[in-house]
């Protein structure tokens, strides 16, 4: 869901469409990199976060012309298994199911860093009305 009751709609060969609330298509397009559909997106109320978990990265794109401005990460990078997204205004959380992390991605700055750590796989990580969730593979915690 986006602002003005907009949805944004990622399908996993890399099509993605985007509806209004009457479901009338306004935009589609493709979010593909090196040939991988993107595993999830997010929107910081600026940006559209996409993330790719073969290619090891996290892809930030413009709404207005959905062009790739900024990648983090690649094959080397600390990413193990990038599979899901979560952003707030500050950061924008990457869930890593292969090392059992949440990364941090500072928007300002682009720092990554580690920001929870498990013992087992981690799929999904979000906030909602103060409270913090997350997905493991044993089942889902508040934090």
């Amino acid at each position: 869901m986006l602002p003005n009751d907009k949805i944004l709609a990622f399908y996993p060969d890399g099509k993605v469409a985007l509806f209004d609330s009457e479901a009338k298509m306004h935009w589609n397009g493709s979010f593909k990199f090196e040939g991988e559909g993107v595993s999830d997106i997010s929107f910081s109320g600026k940006h559209f976060w996409c993330v790719y978990e073969d290619a090891k990265c996290v892809i930030r794109l413009n709404p207005i012309n959905m062009k790739s401005e900024i990648r983090i990460g690649g094959k080397t990078s600390k990413f193990g298994e990038p599979v899901s997204l979560y952003s707030d205004s500050e950061y924008t959380y990457v869930c890593d199911k292969q090392k059992f992390v949440v990364w941090r991605i500072n928007q300002t700055t682009y720092d990554v860093e580690e920001f929870l750590k498990f013992d087992e796989p981690v799929f999904q990580f979000l906030k909602i009305d103060g409270f913090s969730l997350v997905q493991l593979e044993s089942g889902i915690y508040k934090l």
